[in-house]
């Protein structure tokens, strides 16, 4: 991806996620990536393309990290505690603003997009699924189903925490919180 569609993207998704996607403009996102509302038109046909790129290769890179962890074959606890890992650090990267942006009550993706979308969670949501079964084996699938959704709900809503005084002791923090619920 060249460095102004990207910077596009980046820009796009930080006020989708701070001022939400109906009253982002397409002249403030390009005024903030460094261009006038027109040219961004040149990298994306509408605002509602911008919205779908950011949520669906946000997710794609979720699963894909998930799926090359997977694929590792190490101890199903190990591979736990990687995912985990990898999940928790996520919620800081680039892409962290796209879960933000999907809540949202004024965020639609298009019909298209939202079938990738589906389609790219239960593969995701598999991955885990499997992982977990293996370190709970006696657990009931809808147990393990509710603790893999909770802890993705309490590592999706980390970012939004408090005064932060030391970011990796955090992480831990809740590397070891999602862990507790996830074995519970």
């Amino acid at each position: 991806m060249d460095e102004r569609r990207a910077k596009i993207l980046a820009v796009a998704a930080e006020l989708f996620a701070t001022r939400g996607y109906t009253p982002s403009t397409v002249d403030e996102i390009g005024t903030a990536a460094g261009i006038s509302g027109p040219a961004l038109y040149r990298y994306f046909p509408n605002k509602q393309a911008l919205l779908d790129e950011i949520c669906l290769s946000s997710f794609q890179s979720l699963s894909n990290s998930a799926s090359a962890i997977v694929r590792e074959g190490t101890d199903p606890s190990e591979t736990l505690a990687r995912l985990i890992a990898m999940r928790v650090e996520f919620a800081y990267g680039p892409h962290r603003r796209a879960f933000v942006i999907l809540q949202a009550a004024d965020t639609t993706l298009s019909s298209g997009a939202a079938r990738k979308l589906a389609a790219m969670r239960e593969l995701y949501k598999a991955e885990w699924m499997r992982v977990v079964a293996e370190v709970r084996p006696d657990s009931p699938t809808e147990e393990i189903q509710v603790a893999w959704f909770a802890s993705q709900i309490l590592i999706g809503y980390m970012q939004d925490s408090a005064e932060i005084r030391d970011e990796n002791e955090h992480r831990r923090h809740f590397e070891r919180m999602a862990m507790a619920v996830l074995l519970a």
